[in-house]
């Protein structure tokens, strides 16, 4: 079944529609065909007036153009607006794991916004953390949150902002930045991190404690 302005299809065992009301139902397994993704689950109901509808189970949503899979307990969507999903957010995009209790994929934007507490790692397992109302850029694979922190192999990591390039293993870090291992203690404002090699780029003014000495930079 498509809807009318053919932006999203269902597959399903069966269905009921009401033409007065708009309502159309579907129980059992279905899998919902958006523009750039798949979404499966169970027991939907939907309104072609209002375009809103919703599953009763589980959820799992995969955008392979965008390396994109998303789990969830509950999901509701507006047709070709955005999805939301709740509770136990598994997302996994490029080159990044997510969890998080909420999440909204708009569509249009291309964006997912997790309002919730987040915690996130590397597909490689290198660096991991916990983050606020972050937002992951699915076409670019980009995610950005506030509050972080986090570790990797060698160092623990903090600031008031992270901004993760997952194609370009690169990560900025903004505002309050501290960067620590057993020898020494960094701290700037605005450092580019390469967490393959665990080596920095300062961009702003830095002090470095290590052991007894202090050194103070610019970029």
């Amino acid at each position: 079944v498509k809807t009318l302005d053919k932006k999203m299809s269902f597959k399903g065992k069966n269905a009921k529609y009401n033409q007065v009301t708009g309502d159309f139902i579907s129980e059992g397994a279905v899998l919902l065909q958006g523009e750039n993704y798949i979404a499966r689950g169970n027991n939907l109901t939907y309104n072609s007036k209002s375009g809103f509808g919703k599953l009763d189970s589980q959820i799992e949503i995969e955008n392979s153009k965008e390396n994109l899979r998303v789990k969830g307990d509950k999901f509701s969507f507006q047709n070709g607006e955005y999805l939301i999903i709740d509770e136990n957010i598994y997302m996994e995009g490029k080159n990044i794991i997510a969890n998080s209790k909420r999440a909204k994929y708009n569509l249009k934007d291309k964006k997912i916004y997790l309002p919730e507490k987040i915690d996130f790692v590397t597909k490689d397992g290198k660096t991991s953390g916990k983050s606020d109302n972050g937002v992951y850029y699915t076409e670019t694979g980009k995610f950005v949150g506030n509050n972080f922190n986090g570790k990797s192999a060698e160092n623990t990591l903090s600031s008031k902002k992270i901004i993760y390039f997952t194609e370009a293993e690169k990560i900025a870090f903004q505002g309050n930045v501290v960067i620590k291992n057993e020898e020494s203690t960094f701290k700037g404002e605005n450092v580019e991190y390469y967490p393959n090699s665990e080596t920095i780029k300062s961009l702003s003014d830095y002090v470095v404690d290590y052991r007894e000495f202090k050194f103070k930079g610019a970029s």
